[in-house]
């Protein structure tokens, strides 16, 4: 599951204003601003989606197209809309008039920027769920479609509120932390942080228990014969109930989960399940999200001197985090996780000694996503890419090696670059910069005291002169 690069850019921002004084700009013009935002956004979304819905076709590769060109322009239309509101005068305006003693509190001014960000951007969800009702399969109600965006936008927040309110107590305590320290115990807590969020992803998402005890008993013997072990297994409600999905979560027990969605259990068959079951138990026994967790730790750890360099700047922090963060996903991390996904394909087929099931699977997905088993997304092969090499593979031992061997060295390869960066990033570059500082003042006294000692001497010199 990949964080909305639109909440980042909220939180970037939110983190870079908390320190500003309030504007003098009213409440009640702060207040009104903010709803004249949201009505904005939700005119020009909705002007949006009845061009759209005029369209005779909307199941065609071109309309696919357009609709999600348009859907990426209306979540940079709401972050872009939340900035400008922030920017100049909404946080510190209703605390500074409404209650003057919380307007610098840094942990009460992030909350009300996200509210204010979610406000926005539930006036962009509203004319669009006339759209997606049509273009998604599922019954949806108003409620449900907006609950369903809610969650898949906003799981940030699970890390992210306990996270601002870590970082409030450590600058509290800054005085008697070093700059070192700090980075050590800020990387520790998002660990912990992480490896806890699946609990959170669990309760956020409305996950409840799987009762089918025959299919239960079935994914449990699946797992002890892969020989990893999860806490749970759950049924994921993705809003409409015929959308076929899984997920694992969680790199680390006890908080491991397998999530299944009500769509997945009523349309596949029996072992089709299973397929797509070892297929997601594959990612986690090749340990592709604590990889994926450490590529994120060590990108988050590189962009700390752009933050450092430009933070009086913050509209270049944003620019800058954001086309990180674009850069890496789209290209490094959608380079990983293309082929571990096709590792994870033949994890499947290796542990259920058939290819067919996960085959089978993957085709009535692809039905039921409106026939796109040609279709690849910037992350995923196409579904009939992927049927093709699990086939192929399967029945060919060398090329099934060869793509196994290759993938394995450019992992540790990759690994050993991470390594080096978090060494670099955490180990010397401190120590070595205050040690040479305070080396250079050091010789910067010394020969300035050599120069006082020197005139003293002369000045001895000229008064008592030596036989």
């Amino acid at each position: 599951m990949l964080l909305p690069l639109e909440t980042i850019a909220i939180i970037l921002y939110l983190a870079s204003i908390s320190s500003q004084s309030a504007s003098k700009l009213n409440l009640t013009y702060s207040l009104l601003s903010i709803l004249a935002a949201g009505l904005f956004c939700l005119l020009l979304v909705g002007l949006q989606t009845i061009l759209l819905l005029k369209r005779e076709k909307l199941y065609t590769k071109r309309s696919r197209l357009l609709i999600s060109i348009c859907s990426s322009a209306n979540k940079a239309l709401g972050c872009i809309a939340a900035i400008i509101i922030l920017h100049y005068y909404a946080v510190y305006n209703i605390y500074n008039f409404a209650v003057p003693k919380l307007s610098g509190n840094y942990l009460l001014q992030n909350i009300t920027g996200m509210l204010i960000y979610i406000f926005i951007a539930i006036c962009c969800w509203l004319p669009w769920f006339y759209l997606h009702r049509r273009t998604n399969p599922g019954s949806w109600t108003l409620w449900s479609y907006l609950l369903h965006r809610f969650r898949y936008t906003f799981f940030i927040l699970g890390l992210w509120l306990p996270g601002i309110v870590l970082n409030d107590y450590l600058d509290s305590e800054q005085n008697l932390i070093s700059g070192e320290q700090l980075e050590i115990i800020s990387t520790a807590l998002f660990l912990l942080l992480a490896w806890v969020f699946p609990l959170f992803l669990r309760k956020f998402w409305g996950c409840t228990p799987l009762e089918d005890q025959e299919l239960k008993k079935q994914i449990q013997a699946l797992t002890a014969k892969a020989g990893v072990k999860i806490k749970g297994i759950y049924l994921w409600n993705l809003g409409g109930k015929s959308i076929p999905n899984a997920a694992m979560v969680g790199f680390l027990p006890p908080f491991q989960y397998l999530f299944i969605s009500h769509g997945l259990v009523n349309r596949l068959r029996e072992d089709e399940i299973l397929g797509v079951i070892a297929h997601e138990i594959g990612h986690l026994k090749k340990r592709h999200i604590l990889f994926y967790l450490l590529m994120s730790i060590t990108v988050l750890s590189a962009c700390e001197p752009l933050i450092s360099i430009f933070l009086q700047n913050r509209i270049y922090v944003i620019l800058g985090l954001i086309g990180v963060f674009f850069l890496y996903i789209r290209f490094v991390f959608a380079w990983f996780s293309r082929r571990f996904e096709r590792e994870a394909d033949l994890f499947s087929a290796e542990l259920l000694k058939d290819f067919r099931p996960l085959w089978r699977g993957l085709e009535r997905i692809g039905l039921a996503y409106g026939n796109m088993r040609s279709e690849a997304s910037w992350h995923h092969y196409g579904i009939a890419e992927r049927t093709r090499f699990l086939e192929e593979s399967y029945y060919n031992g060398t090329m099934r090696k060869h793509f196994k061997r290759n993938l394995n060295l450019l992992r540790l390869a990759a690994l050993a670059v991470f390594i080096c960066l978090l060494t670099l990033i955490f180990y010397p570059s401190h120590p070595i910069h205050s040690s040479s500082i305070e080396t250079s003042d050091y010789n910067s006294e010394t020969h300035h005291l050599n120069q006082q000692d020197w005139l003293e001497i002369k000045t001895l010199l000229g008064k008592h002169k030596l036989p």
